[in-house]
């Protein structure tokens, strides 16, 4: 479970932006969860805990991925939507909590993509 601090844009393959897309909504869910006292699977992931209280962030994060995707041709994402509830409304426009820098960002995501090509013989488009 990885939310990824660079642009959708700069991902070396669309999987890393589908992987991203699911992710934002999960991470969501899993923050309301931890709010409202319950304690779902993913509750505690660190990943989590990086976006609670940033919960507008994330949602800028999921349109951007969203939007990349869709410029792309992948129109079935159109129909997810990132709503926050109101008394989310609050949260972070900004996710100023980084825990890796972009170069070590851009150089796992190339790692992966170079794994997918691997394993499937073919890069993933």
């Amino acid at each position: 479970m990885r939310i990824w601090d660079i642009e959708p844009s700069e991902f070396p393959n669309m999987n890393s932006a589908i992987r991203q897309l699911f992710e934002s909504l999960r991470i969501r869910d899993a923050v309301i969860s931890k709010s409202l006292g319950l304690k779902a699977g993913w509750t505690n992931h660190p990943e989590v805990l990086r976006w609670a209280g940033k919960l507008n962030a994330l949602r800028r994060v999921f349109e951007a991925t969203k939007a990349h995707l869709l410029a792309h041709g992948k129109e079935w994402a159109g129909k997810y939507h990132f709503d926050v509830p109101g008394e989310f409304s609050g949260d972070s426009h900004v996710q100023d909590t980084i825990i890796t820098g972009f170069p070590e960002q851009r150089r796992r995501l190339e790692e992966k993509d170079a794994y997918y090509k691997s394993r499937m013989g073919r890069g993933i488009a």
